[in-house]
């Protein structure tokens, strides 16, 4: 699935009409009058104020357009503007958010077909294993040693080819084991027939010989098919080998596929899959000539800044059995880092450790016992913990921190003219506000209501700024925006988008901070970027 946009890209339309994401019709109606109030180009004559009134109508006719409208705004909440770019035959086509939904990933879908026909997509993997058994099991500690036991390098690159609707993937691998060594090259072909039909041919030679076809086919909107047909090469000369899956979509979570194989690895397995944005549970079930087996898998993913992932398996065959935990999070922009500890029999213990950068992995499967030593479960788990933890601490925090640094110092520089366009725009805006903002004073002082007396958006530092420039005044957008004696900014990703506001500090962390009169008293509160504000309050008033 293609990432959604960001939440800030989601959050600009409603944030610049001040209106919750659960906002009604009329409510988006009701804000959108309210700054035609202000920004209509018919209410200004000023030839400079008449185009300052006419950029930020065309923001707030666009935000109400959208929101507005139910199908354009489902997308919108789904993949923000990139959604409503996509193709405007989703609107004409789809009417309800899961239709809408579909249809746009079919759209996606086709674009990223035709994106893989521009370009290759290289893709490796390295795996080395280590021996460490003696450390765990030998009579004499002077031997103890740890072995470079064997090392597995794997290529893949996708390549277009000019028809438009066929591939070509060539893979390759090279292995060396206990002195010993091999390895295979891979063609295979694809062409799609239609959008929901392809077929695929390969042939690898290496270790012997294997040539095939498969046929790949949507059914229905939930139901998938494949079948397909293989020439290995044995001892006996060429075994057939047959292959035929069909999985089906049985609601929004949960899918099912059936898996038969055919020949010298005859199998029947079941397999069940739930997944939703959180965790992942799969069940298992093999019935096999050479391998009979039930397995479960359970992965849950944390919502943090790591996005860490926990997994727990378990796998019981007629002659095996191990289990597994594992734990892998995000420890830079394009790195992820794993470690997971298996115990079975007869395997014994092992620890894999995993290094994803880019498109690479590097895979390190360290066995630590033959057979089930409670030592070295311990060790291969607190260890890598507390390695981790240190690298964490010592180098990865602190390289991760002056990289952040320095990615915000360039989009800092890098959109610095976007930066005083944005703040030229919202001191017009501010500019064009201010007989709605003197009249609202009017108003509330006469009532003894709600009257903002200053506020200030940025990087504050207690009622200061850290740095000239880095904040800016917003009295005027804020008071604007006081209803009846009451304010309500609703939690947004930012409250740059707000008419008259802009981004002081790029990819630093804001603030806004509200002095007001209420009935007479002194009110003040500072509020995080994306929180949401209500005034007034009783725990605002200063003592």
């Amino acid at each position: 699935m293609a990432a959604a946009a960001n939440d800030s890209d989601r959050d600009s339309y409603y944030s610049l009409l001040n209106v919750s994401k659960e906002a009604t019709t009329a409510e988006i109606n009701a804000s959108f009058r309210r700054l035609c109030v202000i920004c209509h180009p018919d209410k200004h004559t000023d030839s400079q104020a008449k185009s300052a009134a006419e950029k930020l109508f065309a923001r707030v006719k666009e935000a109400h357009a959208v929101l507005s409208d139910p199908e354009k705004r489902t997308i919108y909440d789904i993949y923000g503007r990139e959604g409503l770019d996509a193709g405007w035959e989703v609107i004409a086509r789809t009417r309800t958010p899961t239709e809408i939904r579909e249809e746009y990933e079919r759209l996606r879908r086709l674009r990223e077909e035709e994106n893989v026909r521009r370009s290759t997509n290289p893709c490796g993997a390295t795996t080395i294993s280590v021996n460490a058994t003696d450390l765990f099991d030998s009579y004499d500690d002077d031997e103890r040693r740890i072995e470079l036991s064997g090392m597995t390098m794997q290529q893949q690159i996708d390549a277009p080819l000019p028809t438009g609707n066929d591939a070509v993937t060539v893979s390759g691998s090279l292995s060396a084991r206990n002195g010993r060594g091999h390895g295979h090259v891979a063609v295979l072909l694809r062409h799609v027939v239609r959008a929901d039909r392809w077929v695929e041919v390969d042939g690898t030679a290496g270790d012997g010989y294997q040539f095939g076809g498969r046929v790949f086919a949507n059914v229905t909107r939930h139901v998938q098919a494949m079948a397909g047909i293989s020439l290995v090469s044995t001892l006996y000369g060429l075994s057939p080998l047959f292959t035929a899956n069909l999985s089906r979509r049985l609601d929004d979570n949960l899918t099912g596929q059936l898996t038969l194989r055919t020949g010298f690895q005859s199998s029947m397995r079941s397999t069940l899959v739930h997944e939703t944005p959180s965790h992942r549970f799969a069940l298992i079930f093999q019935l096999g000539f050479q391998q009979s087996f039930i397995q479960a898998s359970y992965l849950y993913r944390f919502r943090d800044d790591d996005d860490t992932n926990v997994s727990v398996s378990g796998k019981v065959g007629l002659t095996s059995i191990h289990v597994e935990c594992g734990l892998e999070k995000q420890v830079s922009k394009n790195s992820r880092l794993g470690a997971t500890m298996s115990v079975g029999l007869p395997r014994g213990v092992v620890l894999k450790l995993k290094l994803v950068r880019a498109s690479q992995e590097f895979r390190i499967p360290i066995a630590l016992s033959e057979e089930f030593v409670p030592e070295a479960v311990l060790y291969g788990t607190v260890v890598p913990i507390a390695v981790y933890w240190l690298a964490k601490y010592f180098v990865i925090d602190p390289f991760v921190k002056r990289k952040a640094e320095q990615d915000r110092i360039e989009r800092q520089r890098a959109s610095a003219a976007d930066t005083e366009r944005k703040k030229a725009e919202a001191e017009a805006a501010i500019r064009l506000m201010k007989e709605t903002y003197e009249r609202n004073v009017a108003n509330e002082t006469q009532r003894n209501g709600l009257v903002i007396t200053e506020a200030w958006y940025g990087k504050l530092v207690g009622n200061e700024s850290d740095e000239t420039g880095k904040v800016i005044n917003v009295t005027i957008p804020v008071q604007c925006l006081v209803r009846d004696s009451k304010l309500i900014l609703h939690e947004t990703e930012t409250k740059s988008g707000l008419a008259g506001f802009c981004d002081p500090c790029l990819g630093e962390e804001k603030r806004l901070r509200v002095v007001y009169m209420f009935r007479g008293s002194a009110h003040e509160v500072t509020v995080e970027d994306s929180k949401e504000l209500v005034i007034p309050r009783m725990s605002h008033k200063v003592e």
